[in-house]
């Protein structure tokens, strides 16, 4: 199994740096060829959905597509893969951004009742409701 960083997933997705791209799609070709595992870390996916919101400009629609296609892809390992469906799941039904759904899930798992936060975005997800006065 290899890691997949930030850059090479936006390279690969975006192809706006042409060598970039041409590199990042030969690693990720060759690996699939091989029927290796492309492992991608929760950091990693909180990382690309910010980069391609607020560089790129894409709507939340796209991403949350993109994310279901990366997350069902054959090759892909994506850490933690029940909690980052979840996030996508609160992120795809809420205002909230993916990082602030992949804190309520994780919290979630880890017995958490609710998360209390000052974010009026992060609100609008299920696990993040607003700290009471």
């Amino acid at each position: 199994m290899i890691g997949l960083d930030t850059n090479v997933l936006i390279r690969y997705i975006m192809q706006d740096d042409k060598k970039q791209f041409r590199r990042a799609e030969q690693l990720i070709d060759s690996a699939v060829k091989r029927k290796e595992s492309l492992h991608i870390c929760l950091v990693v996916l909180c990382e690309v959905v910010w980069v391609l919101n607020y560089h790129y400009g894409l709507k939340k629609d796209d991403i949350s597509r993109f994310l279901e296609i990366l997350f069902h892809a054959e090759q892909i390992e994506i850490e933690n893969r029940e909690l980052a469906l979840r996030a996508l799941h609160d992120y795809t039904n809420s205002q909230a951004d993916f990082a602030d759904c992949l804190i309520g899930s994780t919290n979630h798992s880890q017995g958490c009742s609710t998360t209390y936060t000052f974010d009026k975005k992060a609100m609008t997800a299920t696990f993040l409701p607003i700290m009471p006065p």
